[in-house]
């Protein structure tokens, strides 16, 4: 008997945060419809017992283990490749689903069926209290990176209006529907896996974003997508941002934002 057609591919990526993926899968996994989806779980080289984990508590998972931490756009390309499904979720490993999966896919389902030039696709993000993560956002510029991450920055009146258009804080006033942005955070990305064929995967040369921003500024630009934010479904999202810090990963965000920015505003495929 031929097996079914796979629907949507959800792709995680963990690092030795063992805790956060057992409840990020925990959320969904009980319900999850294993015959109409998948689940492809790309583990950066962890040494905290995942493994064990997902053999023991999620055996119907697709789990990719590699040598090392390569980085998230190149694991979440890996977990394309090995992908089956028509559309791709992305899902960091510190979400939580708190409705069932299937209100998800119908959700998925409709949205691009009612808007066909539907590129990249995000459901609203919340903290734990419910505070709206503000993850459908607008293309960013130079200044962006430093005003975020300097507090003091943000309390000019010019600097702090750059920084609410670019959250588009407008947004915060909706409690539902599409509404067009020029990305979305890759927390929370869905797309249509044939749309990987004609602009490529994730930039494999982006250690830790933005390649978010980047691969939908590609859908966006090159296939004439529009990128929209789905504001009728929230997923819970404990964001852990990692690039407030003076550290390594900070400088090679802020290299791979500022290389993305030239190309954004010269180079030409």
């Amino acid at each position: 008997m031929k097996d079914s057609p796979i629907k949507i591919s959800v792709i995680i990526i963990t690092w030795n945060e063992l805790d956060l993926v057992d409840r990020c899968l925990h959320s969904f996994y009980s319900d999850f419809d294993f015959n109409s989806h998948e689940i492809v779980l790309v583990d950066n080289g962890s040494s905290d017992g995942t493994d064990e984990l997902i053999l023991k508590k999620y055996p119907s998972v697709t789990y990719l283990k590699l040598s090392k931490n390569i980085g998230v756009g190149p694991a979440r390309n890996r977990a394309i490749i090995a992908s089956r499904g028509e559309f791709i979720m992305t899902l960091d490993n510190d979400a939580l689903l708190e409705c069932d999966f299937s209100t998800v896919a119908a959700s998925i389902e409709s949205s691009f069926k009612s808007e066909e030039r539907l590129g990249v696709m995000g459901f609203r993000l919340c903290y734990p209290d419910g505070t709206y993560q503000y993850n459908g956002r607008t293309f960013p510029g130079l200044l962006q990176p430093l005003v975020s991450r300097v507090a003091v920055l943000q309390k000019v009146s010019i600097l702090r209006r750059l920084i609410d258009n670019h959250l588009r804080k407008d947004l915060g006033n909706e409690s539902s529907g599409l509404h067009e942005v020029d990305y979305v955070l890759g927390a929370n990305q869905i797309f249509r896996k044939k749309d990987v064929v004609h602009v490529g995967m994730y930039d494999d040369a982006i250690f830790f974003g933005p390649e978010d921003l980047e691969f939908c500024w590609r859908l966006k630009e090159y296939l004439g997508r529009v990128n929209m934010i789905n504001l009728s479904l929230s997923i819970v999202h404990d964001y852990q941002r990692r690039t407030t810090k003076l550290n390594l990963i900070l400088l090679k965000h802020l290299f791979s934002y500022y290389r993305t920015w030239a190309k954004m505003r010269f180079a030409r495929f």
